[in-house]
């Protein structure tokens, strides 16, 4: 099925609604058209109630997708404050570490290159409750200290633009630490 025929027909599932999305933004002329694509996803399940009562894992995963979806496309705009707000919603419907620290990282980079110095509290405050979580979580060694590692760095830079030198050297030291035990499991 082309992109013709999808958009001839009112999707009836928030997948149905994504699959054209995706197929949109892979042709989408512009960054507009690619953020209208996935607003519709947000937008189908904003108003029907049987979506929007919906808190499945698929549900919150298209719809995190979307937002991240979004967030990026205002990100390479250099549109720093859409993105962030997209990557919150995108937070918002993270269903695990791992999506967390996928957005933590987006986000992390968004007050980065934007000198957001208002919002590194939060998000660092985000961040080491994932870091906390992460502790918890039953893993296998390599993805723990994958885990580890991306947010570290998502810390870091975080800690460096707060000038907060304390947790900083204690971040640095979990990284390199962590970045010994992933180079002793490369070598078994």
């Amino acid at each position: 099925m082309n992109l013709n025929d999808l958009n001839k027909h009112e999707p009836q599932t928030i997948m149905q609604a994504f699959r054209i999305a995706n197929k949109t933004a892979e042709s989408a002329k512009n960054s507009k058209e690619t953020i209208r694509a996935y607003d519709k996803v947000i937008d189908f399940c904003s108003h029907r109630v049987s979506c929007s009562l919906d808190n499945s894992l698929k549900t919150r995963t298209l719809l995190l997708w979307a937002y991240k979806n979004i967030g990026d496309t205002y990100f390479q705009e250099k549109n720093f404050s859409e993105a962030k707000l997209y990557f919150y919603k995108a937070l918002n419907k993270a269903t695990n570490l791992k999506e967390k620290i996928s957005v933590l990282q987006r986000l992390s980079t968004v007050l980065v290159s934007a000198k957001m110095l208002a919002d590194g509290d939060k998000i660092i405050n985000i961040g080491e409750e994932v870091m906390r979580g992460l502790e918890k979580e039953e893993l296998p060694l390599k993805e723990r200290c994958d885990n580890v590692l991306a947010l570290c760095q998502s810390l870091m830079a975080l800690y460096k633009i707060n000038r907060d030198d304390k947790n900083l050297k204690r971040i640095q030291a979990l990284h390199a630490k962590t970045l010994e035990v992933a180079e002793k499991l490369k070598e078994n």
